[in-house]
């Protein structure tokens, strides 16, 4: 079998900021018995914690990386500092598992951060894991040849100067290796040619795969290449997109309109491609999770079906903050954590016993239909375009109710301020959960009506899958692979999952995700197919505003149940891990093909 190497910052199971964690550990689950795959990451402190060493069995390998850096010149400190990395290798879903930790106090300073993507450590994560990843692949060539890399798979441009470094330490032996970059989002990370150096990227010639065809460059010429006439330095991104043999994204509306569109055009259609990410959660699995978790809770409530939809929500938005765990909600930062303790003094944030407010939050009054999203505070995500929508889907259902579930980083620290501002209008109303609840994701979920994806942009959306394995219509923006998960109930009518809108329109956001609401409150009045309620009903059509949906209404007002069930069916038919994985050993064998190392 081929050896396949994996560069990720991010692997579900070991450590996981958002979607990015899940793409390589599912496709490498799907490959292990295809390839044999060494995943590397850096430690980001987690050899340090024994549920990690025990669930990897991770042991420290006998060899180490030291040399010196400029600090100074990379912005990490104000003097030469020594670097001393350590490699612990384990097992995980049938794969190696090679982690770079820091052993000395400034290695271990970066490495080791709890905070993967911090603005202090992470310029040089990229430093430290590329000269520890050239170090090894030097050692291995010397103690164990046949152990390099086929193929290097590298996610996103953290990994890109390590990927750099070992070809061209493989190229010094005479020997090559194909290599593939996905990207899952740009983020425009600009470096110029002395970080890369730093990085340990040489001068020595090498080939890449351009335009269709093969060029040599020594490194300062591919530099320049890839600067072209542009004013700024180039992006991590766009000098990876060059230099890898296949370029993929996780949507094709990604890969060409963004990537393609942004990073060079013709010089990488020719490479381009894209494989969809996956989601495998179950929905009964999550229905008895929910179950075994809240039975007395749910049960004390009254309801005849004490586990239907209508008694989760009435639950969750009532009783269910009650339940969060003593160290919920979780963030990782402290500086987060912090910054949050200072704003988060008002109602409906609530204080621990020693007085501080660590993000508990108080039950809504009543029920309502209930609209959830989640992900992370960015402008990428597109949240105050929702809270933009708040007050005109108000006007038209008042007793709706929003949990906005999101993850706070250090970048959007200085914008927390902003959305607790919007939020204090609407107390009654509207729930923001800052950090990760684990005990009430799965409930919030299979408790809602609405997911709401309002999205400035968005390579894919994981997100929008989850939501819909929960049976929720989702309402999004119409943007990158969020138009391929959901399908339209304007275009698809019967066959519909949800709503697709134009971004960055809170007007249109708000006509559609009350239109939903409408549709999941006319079911409810609905029984067997005969009306409880004629002039609730009559009263609701007339609130729906899209044509189509008020067309399909009169002949279907079980609508809900039927879009319901069209989500799960679509992902269970198209976007399982193990169905989406296929198309990845076909990609491997173009970027050999590319690379000159399969006729």
């Amino acid at each position: 079998m081929q050896n396949l190497w994996v560069f990720s910052f991010e692997y579900a199971g070991i450590i996981k900021v958002g979607g990015l964690g899940e793409v390589p550990a599912n496709q490498t689950k799907w490959l292990a018995d295809q390839y044999n795959i060494t995943l590397f990451i850096p430690s980001h402190g987690v050899h340090k914690e024994s549920a990690i060493r025990e669930k990897l069995k991770l042991h420290k390998l006998d060899y180490e990386c030291t040399t010196t850096i400029n600090a100074l010149n990379l912005q990490l400190g104000d003097t030469i500092e020594s670097i001393h990395i350590e490699y612990y290798i384990g097992h995980l879903n049938g794969i190696n598992v090679i982690i770079l930790a820091g052993k000395n106090e400034f290695s271990s300073r970066i490495l080791n951060d709890p905070t993967v993507y911090s603005p202090d450590s992470l310029s040089g994560k990229f430093v430290l894991f590329s000269l520890g990843m050239k170090h090894y692949i030097k050692s291995l060539l010397h103690e164990n040849p046949m152990k390099v890399p086929d193929l290097i798979h590298c996610h996103d441009h953290h990994g890109v100067p390590a990927m750099i470094c070992c070809r061209q330490e493989l190229l010094k032996q005479e020997r090559d290796v194909a290599t593939i970059l996905t990207v899952h989002l740009l983020t425009w990370p600009r470096k110029n040619s002395d970080f890369l150096i730093a990085c340990g990227i040489e001068e020595i010639p090498f080939d890449v795969f351009i335009g269709g065809e093969h060029k040599t460059f020594n490194f300062s010429e591919f530099y320049r290449f890839c600067k072209g006439s542009e004013f700024f330095e180039p992006t991590l991104e766009k000098i990876g997109v060059y230099f890898a043999d296949l370029v993929t994204s996780v949507s094709e509306d990604y890969a060409l309109s963004n990537v393609v569109g942004n990073l060079g055009g013709g010089w990488i259609y020719p490479k381009i491609d894209y494989i969809w990410n996956g989601c495998d959660w179950e929905y009964d699995s999550l229905l008895n999770s929910v179950k075994n978790s809240y039975e007395t809770g749910l049960k004390a409530l009254g309801s005849k079906n004490w586990y239907s939809r209508s008694t989760f929500r009435r639950f969750l938005l009532t009783r269910g903050f009650s339940y969060l765990q003593d160290f919920e909600p979780v963030i990782d930062s402290k500086k987060v954590q912090k910054a949050l303790e200072d704003l988060l003094t008002f109602f409906p944030y609530m204080k621990d016993s020693d007085g501080v407010c660590r993000g508990k939050i108080a039950n809504f009054y009543e029920d309502g239909p209930l609209v959830i999203t989640t992900g992370r505070i960015s402008k990428q995500k597109g949240i105050d375009v929702l809270l933009d929508a708040v007050p005109m889907i108000l006007k038209v259902h008042p007793d709706t109710k929003f949990i906005l579930s999101v993850l706070p980083t250090e970048f959007a620290i200085p914008d927390l301020e902003y959305y607790l501002e919007r939020i204090k209008l609407f107390t009654d109303n509207v729930r923001m959960i800052f950090g990760k609840v684990f005990s009430l994701f799965f409930l919030m979920h299979l408790a809602a009506d609405v997911y709401c994806a309002p999205s400035r942009w968005e390579p894919f959306g994981i997100m929008a899958l989850e939501a819909m394995v929960a049976k929720v219509p989702v309402v999004a923006s119409q943007t990158g692979g969020l138009q391929e998960i959901v399908v339209d109930i304007g275009k698809e009518k019967l066959r519909g999952t949800g709503l697709l809108v134009r971004m960055e329109e809170p007007v249109l956001l708000a006509d559609a995700v009350s239109d939903v609401i409408s549709i999941v409150k006319i079911g409810e009045q609905t029984k067997y197919g005969s009306f409880n309620n004629q002039d609730r009903i009559s009263s609701l059509k007339k609130f729906i505003k899209h044509p189509v949906l008020q067309e399909i209404i009169e002949f279907y007002p079980n609508l809900a149940t039927l879009i319901r069930n069209n989500a799960i069916k679509r992902v269970e038919e198209n976007f399982r891990w193990n169905q989406v994985t296929q198309k990845l050993p076909k990609l491997y064998n173009q970027a050999l093909k590319n690379r000159g190392s399969m006729k």
